[in-house]
């Protein structure tokens, strides 16, 4: 883990790095300086830091984005009454938002908006390059086998209910790493063998 050095007032700290409490202590060596952990940037503080960047950029359509993005999370912290947003649950928003833009979009094109549609698929562009990347068609075909072994007794009963119960097995353990309309298909092919 890498260090970094910071002038402040002698003691013991706590820092709050990504939801988490760590404790920070003082290097007596180089005199008045702290010694904490380097902490990797989360994707809430990345859009904020990013947004901060587009305000001085003067950068109007990406700091747009990046404000509906930052209020996103904000709601999804409120709703949980968390202090912090994980990165999986901060994913699941994004992919929530990219879904709103694609539907947004399907509309503005529907009712000749063009317009609309160029301001839509500018904030999807911004969104798309925050999106954690899902896993591949095979991880997912790996993980519904798994799934599908688990319900095993369920399967071989040919309970009609059987797909849902997979993709339920299977997005309560990747939701965050799995895309639903992937994971959808693949099931009813497995299903179907």
């Amino acid at each position: 883990m890498g260090w970094m050095r910071l002038g402040f007032q002698c003691g013991w700290t706590n820092l709050t790095l990504g939801g988490r409490r760590a404790t920070s202590f003082y290097s007596g060596r180089n005199g008045n300086r702290w010694m904490t952990p380097l902490r990797m940037m989360s994707l809430v503080d990345d859009v904020s830091r990013d947004m901060k960047q587009a305000m001085r950029d003067k950068d109007v359509a990406r700091l747009k984005a990046l404000r509906n993005m930052r209020a996103a999370f904000l709601m999804a912290m409120k709703e949980d009454g968390a202090e912090a947003l994980s990165d999986e649950v901060a994913g699941v928003v994004l992919r929530r938002l990219a879904k709103q833009r694609r539907e947004s979009i399907e509309m503005y094109r529907s009712g000749g908006r063009e317009d609309l549609v160029a301001e839509e698929e500018a904030e999807m562009e911004v969104i798309e390059h925050y999106l954690p990347q899902l896993a591949g068609e095979d991880q997912t075909r790996r993980w519904v086998r798994e799934a599908m072994e688990q319900m095993d007794t369920v399967i071989k009963t040919g309970d009609k209910s059987a797909m849902g119960k997979v993709m339920g097995l299977l997005m309560k353990n990747h939701k965050a790493e799995v895309d639903g309309n992937v994971a959808k298909r693949i099931v009813a092919e497995e299903l179907s063998r």
